[in-house]
């Protein structure tokens, strides 16, 4: 443990008993009638009067909004700090995905309600966040094509624009990883303020250990923290899953994840059909 010099020491200790005279004025303020210093501005007292006589300094309004503010961009810096940080760990891949809004994303009538859902879930997220509710989270399930990656994506990215720190993954690629970025985003997966866990269920002819992802899904339901979650499986296929280890996972996603199927003939099907057309027109 370190100790004072004589002269840093003395300082504190003159700061703790205050100064004879006022503390240093702005331009506008005034002595009151309380021998106080006040701000020209607000009219509150900017110093208190100790017993013995001397002056310390005390927040006006202005200086306590002054303070907030400048706190309120602290959190801020730091909330876009963690953003850019978890940006780098982001699977969302293709440009497209990246990209993916709300006001530009191609939706057709059946898949209207699911995109409805979607805008209200960031709409609502910070009420979400602070509920004593279990279900926080979205699963989005229904078949290949539908639409469920790119709705998620469309979530993730207003979320991120808001400096919502969201980490968006598939367990597929997870496989790829080595060892130690294995864990590090394995870390980030049960930290992060919105876990989006795409294509879950897809990994089962990879060596990807299925109890890891149970861990993280596990540890953000213990810790009510919110996930979205992708996939082509259907409720009773998770309800009726033999695999103990993912009848595990699915009832721990299903307990704090909201179901939202999403029907419809596959988009990719469909634009494959279009541009064959095209092609036989042209």
């Amino acid at each position: 443990m370190g100790f004072q010099s004589g002269a840093v020491l003395a300082d504190s200790i003159l700061n703790a008993m205050g100064t004879e005279t006022h503390i240093p004025a702005e331009p506008d303020d005034f002595i009151g009638a309380d021998d106080r210093l006040h701000c020209g501005v607000c009219l509150e007292a900017k110093e208190y009067r100790l017993p013995n006589g001397h002056y310390v300094p005390s927040l006006c309004r202005c200086g306590r909004m002054k303070r907030d503010a400048q706190e309120q961009r602290q959190r801020e810096q730091a909330m876009m700090e963690r953003v850019t940080e978890l940006a780098r760990y982001n699977m969302l891949g293709t440009a497209k995905l990246k990209g993916a809004t709300f006001d530009t994303a191609e939706q057709r009538e059946d898949g209207t309600a699911a995109f409805e859902v979607g805008r209200r879930y960031v709409a609502d997220f910070d009420a979400i966040c602070n509920s004593e509710e279990d279900l926080k989270g979205l699963l989005l399930y229904g078949p290949p094509g539908t639409g469920k990656t790119h709705l998620a994506a469309c979530i993730a990215n207003a979320l991120m624009a808001r400096y919502v720190p969201v980490l968006f993954t598939s367990v597929i690629e997870l496989t790829g990883l080595f060892e130690d970025e294995l864990g590090e985003v394995l870390r980030r997966m049960r930290s992060a303020k919105l876990l989006v866990l795409d294509d879950l269920g897809a990994e089962r002819s990879t060596d990807f250990k299925v109890e890891q992802v149970y861990n993280v899904v596990n540890s953000r339901c213990n810790d009510m923290k919110p996930m979205i979650v992708t996939t082509n499986c259907t409720l009773d296929e998770m309800r009726g899953e033999k695999d103990l280890r993912y009848r595990r996972i699915w009832e721990r996603v299903r307990s704090m994840c909201r179901p939202v199927r999403m029907d419809g003939e596959s988009w990719r099907k469909r634009k494959t059909v279009e541009a064959i057309r095209r092609m036989k027109e042209g």
